[in-house]
């Protein structure tokens, strides 16, 4: 037996022990049954003399749900005590991604969190673009993304419980000329993730697609899109982590990182679509 299913019937007989002591228990005090002493059953624990039925039922789910809460954060295979950290280089082709959800089964890593933030963008000319680049960035920032979800989204669903958080970007919401593969990309992230979210909406289950504007990572220099954060100032990757972990706990299924970044996207709905397309290419080429 794994150690996730020890887990499960562990919680689960506790459970049902606790359901089954407490009912009877409950019953005796309804119908005022005095079949035992609880005094002398207790044998000299003078303590619980004052205590009926219904406050010891109290006790032992109290003392329950304690020791379930401590089990499931220091022992359980994915808490923070158990938590590993696992880097994978991979193309991002089908079978890497398949090759990558099967070493967390084959491991029986706990996943319940999930995080797709793997991503690149490329500035060029549409013209000039290298085609096998593009379509590795599709891999990696659509392909991916949609793989990921669906596997682990399947696990989480069977146990009622889990959170994964999409990073997207502001670049889904406007074209750009010059990093059109990019935003296309961030475009289907955002629509995705809405659709599921909408999808799990009864369950315990949360997705949510985080949309930050830019921060400091390598992102400008695979990019090739220095002269896009001359102009807008990044912010600290830590920040965008923080709220999108905020978020994802407050069971949202959108977030646009900042106030700035969110009245932008807020202009951009009643902007004409030729208006907000120029002011986008203008940020990402000096001189357009």
């Amino acid at each position: 037996m794994t150690k996730r299913k020890k887990f499960y019937l562990f919680r689960v007989i506790g459970r049902i022990a606790c359901f089954v002591i407490g009912t009877v228990l409950i019953l005796l005090e309804m119908f005022n049954i005095q079949t035992f002493n609880f005094a002398n059953t207790l044998d000299g624990w003078g303590f619980f003399q004052n205590f009926s039925p219904i406050q010891i039922v109290w006790l032992l789910l109290a003392h329950y749900m304690i020791v379930d809460l401590f089990f499931t954060n220091l022992r359980h295979p994915g808490s923070a005590k158990h938590f590993k950290k696992v880097y994978i280089k991979k193309d991002y082709k089908e079978e890497d991604l398949k090759k990558t959800y099967n070493y967390t089964l084959e491991k029986e890593y706990f996943v319940n969190n999930v995080v797709n933030a793997a991503g690149f963008g490329d500035r060029c000319d549409f013209k000039d673009m290298n085609i096998d680049k593009q379509l590795k960035m599709t891999n990696v920032d659509c392909n991916a993304v949609l793989y990921f979800t669906k596997v682990f989204l399947d696990e989480m669903l069977k146990r009622n419980e889990g959170h994964i958080i999409n990073v997207a970007s502001i670049a889904a919401f406007m074209p750009a000329p010059y990093m059109c593969t990019y935003h296309a990309c961030k475009s289907y992230v955002l629509l995705l993730g809405e659709a599921i979210s909408y999808e799990i909406r009864k369950t315990n289950v949360k997705l949510l697609t985080l949309c930050p504007g830019p921060f400091n990572s390598k992102f400008v220099e695979l990019a090739h899109n220095d002269y896009t954060f001359k102009k807008i100032k990044p912010i600290e990757a830590s920040d965008v982590a923080l709220f999108g972990y905020k978020k994802s706990l407050q069971g949202k299924s959108l977030a646009i990182v900042g106030l700035k970044n969110r009245l932008t996207i807020f202009a951009t709905r009643f902007a004409p679509r030729k208006f907000v397309t120029k002011s986008s290419a203008k940020t990402m080429k000096k001189g357009d």
